[in-house]
């Protein structure tokens, strides 16, 4: 449903101001006719983290408290979705009420579980203990390996094909943090305290998609220890 809020964009400029334009890999740069069209040609990279790899103790966050999602409101979550990714493709190429429609949409077909069945134990929000305002989301869904592994690369050695079609598996479908909180660690806090619940639950693996070219969220992934699945469209052996 992502590439439902990748727009077009058509303008004449000269070629030589085509040439110099920067590239994102999640859109398609054509020149027609002395036209620039810039048009949505999303691809998403999936990747894994061994739970195990998570720290068995979880250092809270003086000032702010975890809650399970269940706990909260539909507005204020979706507002915080859209500031989190404001500044990202595609949602930075519209305006913010199209911003807010395109985060309620989302987020709405992510809790009827057009996602993968949500897990309401390991999807949680993080609050600002003084102010009880919503500061962080990670939202957890369980998907079928088809998902994951629709060319069969990444699928784990052990498991057929048709077993991958009918196991799921736990994906973080979303995690955010408000914007003047990014750097403080809640998103990592959020995965972390969403991994304990997890293992407890049975599983030893994490899975998570993001789109090719927001380098900010590949960078997270890699800091918190995902690795790439295999991927037919880009060299065999490329890991974060």
């Amino acid at each position: 449903m992502m590439e439902k809020w990748f727009r077009t964009v058509r303008c004449e400029v000269p070629w030589e101001v085509y040439q110099s334009l920067p590239r994102h890999p999640a859109y398609r740069f054509e020149y027609v006719q002395g036209e620039l069209r810039i048009t949505g040609r999303p691809r998403f990279l999936s990747c894994r983290l061994g739970l195990e790899d998570l720290a068995e103790s979880v250092t809270e966050r003086d000032g702010y408290e975890v809650h399970t999602l269940s706990e909260h409101n539909r507005d204020e979550l979706s507002t915080l979705f859209a500031r989190a990714f404001a500044n990202t493709a595609p949602f930075a190429a519209l305006d913010w009420e199209t911003c807010e429609v395109a985060a309620k949409a989302l987020l709405a077909r992510t809790e009827s579980g057009d996602d993968g069945r949500l897990d309401p134990a390991a999807s949680l929000v993080v609050k600002s203990s003084a102010t009880d305002h919503l500061c962080g989301v990670s939202i957890v869904t369980w998907v079928s390996g088809q998902y994951l592994f629709p060319s069969g690369l990444g699928r784990p050695d052990e498991m057929t094909a048709e077993e991958s079609r009918r196991v799921v598996f736990p994906h973080l479908t979303w995690i955010f943090v408000e914007p003047e909180s990014s750097r403080m660690g809640l998103g990592c806090w959020l995965l972390t305290r969403s991994g304990r619940v997890l293992r407890e639950q049975g599983a030893n693996s994490l899975y998570s998609t993001f789109l090719l070219g927001q380098s900010e969220s590949m960078l997270w992934h890699w800091k918190m220890g995902f690795q790439l699945l295999e991927d037919p469209m880009s060299p065999r052996h490329w890991r974060m």
